[in-house]
């Protein structure tokens, strides 16, 4: 479909390089300081339970700190009966604290199940909640926390679309679906396309997560391609 609008070069250069290392780049430093701590967590199991190390505290640094934070709602954690979220995008600015003087970002505490929602009511984080049912078709919603792209096989010219809504057709370079895992702070897992059947994911994500994605209009045709932070314009 886009053979004409990029080259082989920028094909083999590009395409390849996030997900065949499981190693997907980030837009900014604070989301690849997230990634860092992820790939962290892939190699350290829970916390026993009869290891004695337990939750201190849990600090809200855009509070203790006054850092400024983008206005909008951030959903941090979801259960079978609400999603929970933040009146702005700081997530990874609330830090629980162990008694072994670790810490670790919040929603990586919530898919380690280190916390529950009671942990932030006894340490005083104010969040909002939804219940599912307000929040469109009653079906449970999960929160993000981590896209797993593992992709090894040769390179192929074969695109795979994967999702499209009134405006746009996405797709990606390679049949990718297969390989891309989803990871919920519930600890649940799921494939990419049922995590799109089910609501739980937008292109957006799989952006933010350097995944290779095409994003073609279907007014004028024209392309953008984006991966590992970087974006490519193409007119049709």
């Amino acid at each position: 479909m886009k053979t004409s609008i990029i080259t082989s070069i920028l094909i083999t250069a590009l395409l390849f390089a996030g997900c065949a290392s499981n190693d997907t780049a980030k837009p900014d430093d604070t989301a690849e300081k997230s990634r860092a701590e992820t790939e962290d967590r892939t190699e350290i199991s829970e916390i026993p339970e009869d290891d004695g190390i337990y939750v201190t505290s849990i600090i809200d640094r855009t509070v203790t700190e006054n850092i400024p934070t983008d206005d909008a709602l951030e959903g941090f954690h979801a259960d079978e009966e609400y999603v929970y979220y933040f009146p702005s995008i700081k997530s990874h600015y609330v830090t629980v604290e162990y008694s072994d003087q670790s810490e670790r970002p919040l929603k990586e505490a919530f898919f380690r199940g280190d916390i529950t929602v009671a942990e932030l009511d006894r340490f005083g984080i104010e969040y909002g909640r939804q219940s599912h049912a307000e929040n469109g078709d009653a079906s449970a919603k999960r929160i993000i926390y981590d896209i797993i792209c593992d992709y090894e096989e040769a390179e192929s010219d074969t695109e795979e679309v994967f999702y499209e809504n009134s405006d746009y057709i996405y797709s990606f370079p390679n049949p990718l679906s297969d390989y891309i895992t989803v990871r919920y702070t519930d600890g649940s897992e799921d494939n990419i396309k049922n995590a799109f059947e089910r609501g739980n994911i937008t292109p957006h994500d799989l952006i933010v997560a350097g995944i290779p994605v095409w994003e073609e209009s279907k007014v004028d045709g024209s392309a953008v391609f984006y991966h590992n932070g970087e974006v490519y314009y193409h007119e049709a």
